[in-house]
């Protein structure tokens, strides 16, 4: 009893309580939690109001490796980019490393104008 087993890790596991010098007792978060909850992609689709089988729906499909994007962002992070084009914006810029800074974090205040205008040609231009 007290040992670690070879190949067994000292890693919380799950919502573990981890005690730190600076903050007691906090409960260790996922990005799965409330406060990190990221909405599906049903919801993304809904709350854009995107029609379905549009080319802006399969680009909204196609980004959504969240594990791109920095720890601390979220749907709720006061930057006014939905989670996709930011997704969007790191595959597209792998080079730049991400740091928040400014009210649309580290992404080009064009992205704003660019999003308003998928939400109006969801065909991104493309004739049918």
């Amino acid at each position: 009893m007290g040992f670690i087993a070879e190949g067994q890790s000292l890693r919380p596991k799950g919502d573990a309580v981890v005690s730190t010098p600076d903050e007691p007792r906090k409960r260790k978060g996922t990005r799965s939690s409330q406060q990190h909850r990221f909405p599906t992609v049903d919801e993304q689709l809904r709350v854009s109001r995107v029609q379905h089988g549009s080319p802006l729906e399969q680009l909204i499909r196609d980004n959504q490796d969240l594990s791109l994007l920095r720890p601390e962002e979220s749907e709720n992070d006061g930057i006014d980019l939905p989670l996709w084009l930011r997704v969007h914006y790191r595959k597209n810029h792998p080079d730049l490393t991400p740091a928040p800074a400014g009210p649309v974090g580290d992404y080009p205040e064009a992205l704003e104008n660019l999003h308003e205008w998928m939400k109006t040609h969801q065909d991104l231009g493309r004739e049918a």
